[in-house]
């Protein structure tokens, strides 16, 4: 039950809805958000949500769903079941556009089979359409909504005959264009124009009667009329003649194509429900995404565990101004049902209330909610609220009669499975007076285990919630020393009105507010007191927590950023150290080349064992530094380095363990090929490999698209640079485009280009935003307008 009927507004919902409606792209996903109301059913609620919550995943996840043709069929449907009717042109093209939203629909989810979308893939599949049906009004109408000259061949011989028959008449009128000219009956840039359906001259009104024919027509002026000659008449009654047949057979077509959909209306009729259900369910997913809606853990008793909760028409005028909503954690349960919700004014109590009401509203509803991780929601049966100023003139109802009369109604109705919301609970009369009504309402209502928010200024309200079962005190947060609210709900603890103190700040005269406090009960003084010391301490122990938050992040970013510097260091001293040990290693390599050349000297010499003995002694000398001073490389595996590699060798590259051939060797550097690959290596990051494994890389590279693999040579020979989709389908020219760009990826083409003409702009726009996903295009341009312009795109890609 809602009460009252004008709930929606008082909380906003209104304004969520028509944020939805502007979502939608077609009437029949509008209507349905129209009939839009609470669901009281778990299972229902939860299957919505989680709807929702698939369709947020693709938005978010950037793929495109059908966004355009979400025609309404009803009427159509209605019309195609009267026997002897028949669907007129444009009538038909509507259906085209829609069987072409529901293909779209139904194939999205064909090509994403995922278990993310499993129950959006089986909506899609439930309703079943004869893909003849389609084929049928395609084969009549074509894509702009004319009928096609090989719908019959009877159509196809009486349009030959009429574009032939208009050259006729075309020619006959280009010739008494240049006779009537010539002759003065028409000024030199006159032009044929028609009337009354047929092809007529405009001749000067002083020369009508030397032209033979029939007028049909004269200027505003009366300076010229509008003649059919003599001449013409027998190809306009020609032309006239095949018009009349050509409506006559396009009539006896659409009567035939009407009597073949005739059959399909229904399943087109149920087809037209899951094509505006998509719209619905997509604007949902879209106001979800804009609020950060999520789905909280269900259950089906009434219980409010929500953290960091936002109001969501707030969270979007706020993001606009670029401003912060602070979230409010909110919980109510068995034990504390009712929250008597006390502050200052404008501290936030009515949006907190508004909050609540408004999420718990749009969660019934089916729509994702802006609430943090592990929050959890239940189901109310009724939504009573008393918010606002409600007095009627007509009714002749003051503010506080409307409060008692929407009082009444809910001590009569309320139960354990109503969500109430009260307003300022008491206020509207003498404050003794009304704070006793309260009192003895909320005892009520407590004893009702209504659940829900009060909000309240009187002190006997507060001091009944702190000490009755079902009921708990709470209060949005201030900062008392600048008298400012911080809009931060706290729960436990009741919250003073400030109201001195917000007079005093506002300009009252000092010695009038001392003379309005000697006038309180010394009580209510020492409570004012009290509260507002509360307030004070806990706004500094909040101060100081948030201070120790705000350390701990720091420290751990200092702390991040040591690490990070630490390993830098470390890196570049590793670096340097290989470095060093290269250099050092070159020089020894010098120092054992000079050595060879004194071994030749020595080898010279007379004493030929003397010399033999010195240079085993000066090599063994060579390698032990040679050993000590070879680089330290970071490898996987325990082979000493080699610098012996030669033309042929099959190599392992250590830093990333591919494997290839070496095609040349110089100095230190090889030149290693990687499949199709050329790269230069230097001999300390080579390994062995065998053939055994370039053979396994290989196979691992090529793609298994089909037996023995891809073959690049001959992809190289057929594929084209410049991929042609005019007169294709979008649906259609995306499939080439994603197989064309695909290959253009494996043969690593770095510019190539789509034509698809430039016509209304359609394809070109729908192709550049599908190409958008491909992370290897770094551009799209429109090619030189010399060379095509608008209607070719020159794409640029980067591996």
């Amino acid at each position: 039950m809602i009460y009252p009927s004008d709930l929606e507004s008082k909380i906003g919902f209104d304004q969520i809805r028509e944020l939805l409606k502007a979502s939608c792209k077609g009437r029949t996903a509008i209507t349905m958000l129209e009939e839009l109301t609470p669901s009281y059913d778990l299972t229902a609620i939860e299957n919505e949500l989680k709807e929702t919550d698939e369709f947020k995943k693709i938005i978010e996840s950037g793929l495109l769903f059908p966004d355009r043709d979400f025609v309404d069929i009803t009427t159509l449907a209605n019309k195609i079941r009267l026997e002897g009717h028949y669907l007129e042109i444009d009538e038909l093209m509507q259906c085209k556009l829609f069987l072409t939203t529901l293909i779209a629909c139904q194939s999205f989810f064909k090509k994403t089979e995922t278990e993310a979308y499993t129950r959006l893939q089986e909506r899609a599949n439930a309703v079943k359409i004869d893909s003849t049906l389609y084929k049928s009004i395609n084969r009549v109408i074509d894509d702009h909504g004319v009928i096609r000259d090989t719908a019959s061949d009877e159509l196809r011989l009486i349009r030959e005959e009429y574009r032939e028959e208009q050259i006729k008449l075309r020619k006959e009128v280009e010739r008494l264009l240049r006779v009537f000219k010539k002759e003065g009956y028409t000024v030199d840039d006159s032009e044929a124009t028609i009337r009354s359906g047929r092809l007529v001259l405009p001749v000067l009104a002083e020369y009508k009667r030397k032209v033979q024919g029939i007028i049909h027509d004269e200027s505003g002026t009366g300076q010229t009329v509008f003649m059919e000659p003599i001449s013409l008449l027998p190809y306009n009654n020609i032309i006239r003649e095949l018009e009349i047949r050509e409506r006559k057979e396009i009539i006896r077509i659409l009567m035939q194509l009407t009597d073949f959909i005739r059959p399909f209306a229904d399943v087109m009729q149920e087809a037209n429900q899951l094509v505006g259900w998509f719209d619905f369910i997509r604007a949902k997913a879209t106001l979800a995404s804009s609020i950060n809606g999520v789905m909280p853990v269900l259950q089906k008793q009434p219980i409010v565990k929500w953290h960091n909760a936002r109001h969501p028409l707030l969270w979007l005028k706020n993001q606009k101004a670029k401003k912060e909503v602070m979230p409010l954690s909110i919980q109510l349960d068995g034990q504390n049902r009712i929250l008597l919700l006390s502050g200052p004014n404008a501290g936030g109590k009515s949006v907190c209330m508004k909050t609540l009401g408004l999420l718990q509203y749009m969660l019934q509803c089916g729509l994702l909610i802006p609430v943090g991780e592990g929050s959890v929601a239940g189901l109310f049966d009724n939504f009573f609220i008393d918010i606002g100023d409600s007095q009627s003139l007509d009714n002749d109802l003051s503010t506080y009669s409307s409060h008692i009369k929407n009082l009444t109604f809910f001590l009569e109705h309320v139960d354990a499975k109503t969500l109430l919301l009260i307003d300022e609970f008491g206020s509207g009369t003498d404050p003794m007076y009304g704070s006793a009504i309260a009192e003895a309402a909320l005892e009520k209502l407590n004893e009702r285990k209504a659940m829900g928010i009060i909000t309240t200024h009187y002190a006997g309200l507060k001091a009944l919630a702190s000490k009755t079962e079902g009921l708990i005190n709470g209060s949005m947060r201030f900062d008392t020393d600048r008298l400012i609210p911080l809009y931060t709900l706290d729960i436990g603890v009741p919250g003073s009105s400030f109201t001195l103190e917000i007079a005093e700040k506002s300009g009252l005269a000092k010695n009038l507010i001392e003379q309005a406090r000697t006038k309180l009960d010394q009580e209510q003084v020492d409570l004012s007191t009290l509260l507002r010391d509360i307030e004070r301490e806990r706004t500094t122990l909040q101060q100081e927590i948030q201070s120790g938050r705000e350390m701990k992040v720091k420290h751990e970013k200092l702390s991040k950023e040591f690490e990070e510097k630490l390993a830098e260091l470390q890196d570049k001293r590793k670096r340097l150290l290989l470095e060093a040990k290269e250099e050092a290693y070159r020089i020894v390599q010098k120092a054992d080349s000079k050595a060879e050349e004194l071994i030749k000297s020595i080898s010279n010499a007379k004493d030929k064992h003397s010399a033999q003995k010195h240079r085993q002694e000066i090599r063994e000398v060579g390698r032990v530094y040679e050993k000590e001073l070879e680089p330290e490389v970071n490898t996987n595996d325990n082979e000493p380095i080699r610098y012996d590699w030669k033309t042929g060798d099959i190599v392992r590259i250590r830093s990333n363990n591919a494997i290839g051939k070496i095609e040349s060797v110089k100095g230190k550097l090889a030149v290693v090929f990687i499949g199709d690959l050329k790269a230069t290596v230097h001999f300390s990051e080579l390994s062995t490999a065998t053939a055994k494994d370039l053979k396994s890389k290989t196979e691992e590279r090529i793609p298994r698209n089909k037996p023995g693999g891809v073959d690049l040579i001959q992809k190289h020979q057929v594929f084209t640079m410049q991929l042609d989709l005019r007169g294709k389908r979008t649906e259609e020219a995306i499939a080439f485009t994603d197989r064309w760009i695909n290959d253009a990826f494996i043969l690593g083409i770095e510019e190539a280009r789509i034509l698809h003409g430039k016509g209304d702009g359609i394809l070109r726009k729908m192709l550049r935003e599908h190409l958008k996903q491909f992370k290897q295009i770094v551009s799209m341009n429109d090619e030189h307008i010399d060379s095509g312009g608008a209607g070719i795109t020159v794409l640029n890609m980067r591996y």
